[in-house]
């Protein structure tokens, strides 16, 4: 994980290696539903790239931990992902937060969630920093 210089935790891991990407998935899915289910979100919706290789099944498994957490929502793929959530999270109406990594939905939203970060600090975990 490292603390970037846009303030925003990353995980880089996988741009390099997918050697345990199944296990340390599901492990990270469970901290960030219990995370959201600690919150008492009104919805979450997980939007995944339907460009990316296996992403409705990753949806699926989301949505089955969803319900098993009490979490109302879903989670589905999208070919307009990035676009989806600049659309809604840049609509002052809709007064959606967005929890993304990704730079450019970032600098198109007004409210973003760094659950990586939230993480972290509730964990105690000092991340790396790049600056």
């Amino acid at each position: 994980m490292w603390f970037c210089d846009d303030g925003y935790i990353r995980d880089t891991r996988y741009y390099f290696s997918k050697a345990k990407q199944a296990e340390d998935i599901e492990e990270s899915l469970d901290l960030i539903l219990k995370f959201l289910s600690e919150a008492h979100p009104k919805s979450a919706l997980f939007l995944l790239d339907a460009q990316i290789s296996r992403s409705g099944e990753l949806a699926g498994l989301i949505r089955r931990s969803m319900n098993e957490y009490g979490i109302p929502g879903d989670a589905r793929t999208s070919k307009t992902a990035d676009f989806e959530l600049k659309a809604a999270g840049g609509s002052p109406e809709k007064s959606l937060i967005v929890a993304t990594s990704d730079g450019i939905v970032i600098d198109s939203v007004l409210q973003v969630l760094d659950i990586p970060a939230c993480l972290m600090e509730k964990m105690g975990i000092e991340p790396i920093r790049l600056y």
